[in-house]
């Protein structure tokens, strides 16, 4: 069965990336009304090239993945969420507490009805 980490996280599949907000030291995912706050380092797929924070390009790819639908959500070994897009890009997500950039918590989403759930490192199970 499966935890109500990953059933928050699920509410992601068939839903667009429509926004992408970077602040100081971390980003805003926005998917048409829900939002995951990434506090933790990202790295963004796109084919065989992968891109994280402070490389060249990462930002233009993490843009290039606005308008891309959700199609599933995973999360490995309870140290990793990846979203894996319409066309084929993902975005893998850390939930190590090393990898925390600001904060204490590592991910963070937020529904259109109010409802928001938190992950600290190493709380979520796959």
């Amino acid at each position: 069965m499966e935890n109500d980490d990953i059933l928050y996280l699920r509410r992601l599949i068939g839903e667009k990336l429509s926004s992408v907000e970077f602040v100081l030291n971390y980003w805003q995912l926005r998917f048409d009304g829900q939002t995951l706050t990434v506090t933790s380092r990202m790295q963004v797929f796109n084919g065989d090239s992968s891109l994280g924070p402070g490389e060249v390009g990462f930002r233009d790819a993490l843009v290039e993945r606005i308008a891309k639908r959700v199609v599933e959500v995973t999360v490995t070994n309870g140290d990793r969420v990846e979203l894996l897009f319409d066309d084929v890009g993902r975005i893998k997500i850390s939930l190590r507490p090393e990898d925390i950039l600001g904060g204490a918590e590592s991910l963070r989403y937020d529904s259109f009805d109010g409802s928001c759930q938190v992950w600290r490192p190493n709380e979520i199970a796959g």
